[in-house]
């Protein structure tokens, strides 16, 4: 074993602040806490540094929100070590001590490269180009010029799943960073309206389509290692390619505290709580079961009525790899009976774009876009969202600043049961976990990693 292994301990080991005129602050002395939050809903990774300033830092140094920090983490569970380039923005909480001779202040920051990034805004029009070209010509104009990775040149040997037509590029900005990004069916017209780059990525996301991944559940977000044009489907079945990635955690009542088999303490969770396990209401009203489009087609001067059943039309991939799903926590005669075209949630979509079986003219000569599938995105992702939604739940764990947001977990937990059999293990609670959010808090060098994990499906 490591002897530097500790299973809950993190610390900063420099932390410098650099003005715009070149002054620099060593201010790691300074720090009583930090934490970091990355969620796949979110365009950029965000950290806060509480401070304890004796010695003028705030007043004398000059803090102005405009400053740039650099931060070396490392936390003695594997070893893990953050090097990362931030950009301060934000400073508040800002508390003076009883006699006046120090002050406590809160210090917000996100990646260099999302900050600089967010300076700019986009006016543009993109023409016939996929959702996944549209976001690679994005990216690497308003955030960093990106080199394609070779798969015999990386040195992590990662595979990518070849269904996804996924990509994976250097960030030339960001040494050591990353972006995925994954292909997309359909050639898109749209026009970007004023958007800074992280929303203007978002507004193709929602756009976007892919007979690949049938949830059309298109993010982008970032990470310490980079950033994700992605669907969830292409996260779990990376992971599933990458065995290697997916981290086993355990929630067992009695855990031992032993030294000697420390690294079993770095996969056991703490606390896990599910935040709903059903409502029947939500069901009914959200379209998750059953959601009806009307669309109005300008072009061909109809109205067509689509019906999205989830027992019948879904084909989502659940954290085991498996395409339609079978369980539920309805049952099938309940989802029948209850979840009807009579109350169906119903949307509107105006198709003033060519229809399936429309002949495409030449893309020079082309005045009507091409199908813009927006009537399958609108029932896929409501559908798929509920679902997704309805098995979240939140656990903690000691250590671990290795998981991200956008990993898999695997979760283990023994069945209820009056059995002594611990070989039983809980089907609905436990499988194959997508990291929604995770934040990292430290405090007197103790880290702390609480989570939000999400998977589509009651069992796995």
């Amino acid at each position: 074993m490591d002897k530097g292994f500790n299973p809950s301990a993190c610390q900063i080991d420099e932390a410098i602040i650099r003005k715009p005129n070149g002054d620099t602050k060593n201010i790691t002395a300074l720090i009583a806490k930090f934490g970091f939050t990355q969620s796949i809903e979110n365009v950029s990774y965000s950290g806060i540094l509480e401070i304890y300033d004796g010695v003028g830092v705030l007043e004398n140094f000059g803090l102005r929100g405009e400053e740039e920090l650099a931060i070396i983490v490392r936390c003695m569970d594997f070893n893990t070590v953050l090097k990362l380039k931030t950009q301060l923005y934000k400073i508040d909480g800002i508390n003076r001590s009883a006699d006046g001779g120090s002050l406590s202040y809160t210090i917000h920051f996100i990646s260099q490269t999302s900050y600089k990034a967010e300076l700019q805004k986009i006016t543009e029009a993109f023409r016939d180009k996929t959702g996944g070209q549209i976001a690679q010509d994005i990216f690497k104009r308003y955030y960093s010029k990106i080199q394609e990775v070779n798969p015999k040149d990386d040195i992590k040997s990662e595979k990518l799943p070849a269904d996804f037509k996924a990509k994976k590029f250097k960030i030339t900005a960001d040494k050591g960073r990353r972006l995925y990004t994954q292909g997309s069916d359909g050639n898109l017209q749209l026009i970007v309206p004023n958007y800074r780059p992280s929303k203007a990525l978002q507004f193709v996301a929602n756009k976007s389509f892919s007979k690949q991944s049938a949830s059309n559940s298109y993010r982008f977000f970032e990470t310490f290692n980079g950033y994700h044009f992605v669907t969830d489907e292409f996260l779990m079945e990376k992971a599933a390619s990458n065995p290697a990635q997916v981290a086993d955690l355990y929630y067992f009542p009695i855990v031992s505290k032993n030294p000697i088999e420390g690294f079993d303490q770095t996969k056991i969770i703490e606390n896990m709580t599910q935040l709903k396990r059903v409502h029947t209401g939500e069901d009914l009203y959200s379209g998750g079961y059953a959601n009806k489009v009307v669309e109005i087609d300008f072009l061909q001067h109809k109205v067509d009525f689509r019906t999205f059943k989830y027992s019948d039309n879904a084909d989502y991939f659940t954290g085991a790899g498996k395409a339609a799903l079978k369980d539920d926590v309805h049952t099938e005669e309940f989802i029948k009976e209850t979840f009807t075209e009579k109350n169906a949630r119903q949307f509107m979509v105006f198709r003033d774009y060519s229809s399936p079986g429309h002949i495409e003219t030449p893309a020079k000569d082309r005045i009507v876009r091409g199908d813009q599938f927006y009537s399958e995105i609108v029932s896929n992702r409501i559908a798929y969202n509920h679902h997704l939604n309805s098995s979240k739940v939140s656990a903690t764990i000691k250590g671990r600043l290795d998981i991200e947001a956008g990993n898999v977990v695997a979760v283990m937990l023994p069945e209820i049961s009056i059995s002594d059999d611990r070989n039983l293990l809980n089907k609905q609670l436990g499988g194959k976990y997508l990291v929604h959010t995770v934040t990292h808090t430290v405090e007197e060098n103790v880290l702390t990693t609480g989570m939000t994990l999400i998977k589509y499906g009651n069992t796995q």
